[in-house]
């Protein structure tokens, strides 16, 4: 299951972080469906917790952290949080992360 659920996320990443038309008719068919996936906004989530739960938290993070910011959708403010939180993610997940 624990797999299953990387691929799931793999497939929805692009859905669930981009925007535009494509991505709100593949929203819009997804709810068309009755197929059990929502929209979510994982960031709102980590910001609220005040830290990165797992490792796909961890990759989303580093994935959106430059472009969210490049496009204002999160303050200095919060990437500075972030970025504190990749590190403790990083600190206390060290033998994942010896390569950086």
């Amino acid at each position: 299951m624990a797999s299953l659920k990387y691929s799931i996320d793999e497939v929805f990443t692009y859905f669930q972080e981009g925007n535009g038309q494509t991505v709100e008719k593949f929203w819009e068919k997804i709810k068309e469906a009755g197929l059990p996936y929502k929209r979510e906004n994982k960031l709102v989530k980590i910001l609220k917790r005040k830290r990165i739960k797992d490792d796909i938290e961890y990759d989303f993070v580093i994935d959106v952290i430059v472009p969210y910011q490049e496009e204002g959708l999160i303050s200095a403010d919060e990437v500075a949080l972030l970025n504190q939180w990749i590190g403790d993610f990083e600190e206390k997940n060290k033998g994942k992360f010896k390569s950086m």
